[in-house]
């Protein structure tokens, strides 16, 4: 009776030992791949619906309803979807018909809803929503300081304090969400890694593991602490 050549065994040995990983790598993949079309969806789904609902509100007078609306399909962003800058001109069509006919209160739930749903949406490299929360300062600043409002000799101040307050931001860098994430995906990589090496690995195969791991830690440890 024959027997495999010891490097055979070995190879087949690998062999094995390999395609756990393999197949664990594969369901990954598919599981991310998948939730991140199922976001996709979903918020396509909620910016057409969103916008649906603003036409309507907007067909019975319905401008707070038309304004909340339009504030959801804003903030409904997917990659190449239409529907958050619809729902941010629509906003800006509420605020600045508002605004022609003296409503301010309208006018400033519309700027308003502007600004936050470009600050919900903003990531580090989001130069649209940062012009639109810009726009959106702007705007409020303007109604609050209009003459209906104020004595005129205090409008410019009453603005230059409006647009100093609304520019504060005490919320945490988009890039502190960058960095949580990272450090998160490098920490359970590394678990993962030394959770599937076989036995007999040697010192150096554990050490990225756990040097992997360790720095993850370390980065989501440091974006908690920078928030």
């Amino acid at each position: 009776m024959s027997h495999p050549p010891p490097g055979d065994a070995r190879i087949a040995s690998g062999a094995l030992t390999e395609r756990p990983a393999q197949r664990l790598a594969l369901a990954a993949f598919v599981l991310v791949f998948g939730t991140l079309v199922a976001v996709l969806l979903r918020e396509l789904s909620l910016g057409a619906s969103a916008m649906e609902t603003c036409g309507e509100a907007m067909a019975h007078a319905d401008l707070p309803g038309a304004i909340d609306a339009a504030r959801e399909a804003a903030e409904a962003t997917a990659p190449g979807s239409p529907y958050p800058e619809r729902g941010y001109a629509r906003l800006v069509e509420i605020a600045q018909a508002a605004e022609t006919r003296g409503d301010d209160a309208t006018a400033t739930a519309a700027w308003r809803a502007i600004r936050a749903a470009a600050m919900a949406t903003q990531t580090p490299s989001g130069a649209r929503a940062r012009q639109h929360a810009a726009d959106a300062n702007l705007g409020i600043a303007r109604v609050a300081a209009h003459p209906r409002t104020v004595q005129p000799e205090t409008a410019e101040a009453t603005r230059a304090l409006m647009l100093a307050t609304l520019a504060r931001d005490d919320r945490p860098s988009p890039w502190t969400f960058v960095l949580l994430g990272v450090g998160a995906s490098a920490f359970f990589a590394g678990v993962i890694r030394l959770l599937l090496l076989p036995t007999g690995t040697t010192r150096r195969q554990l050490g990225i593991g756990a040097s992997v791991a360790a720095a993850g830690f370390a980065l989501a440890l440091l974006a908690c602490l920078r928030g």
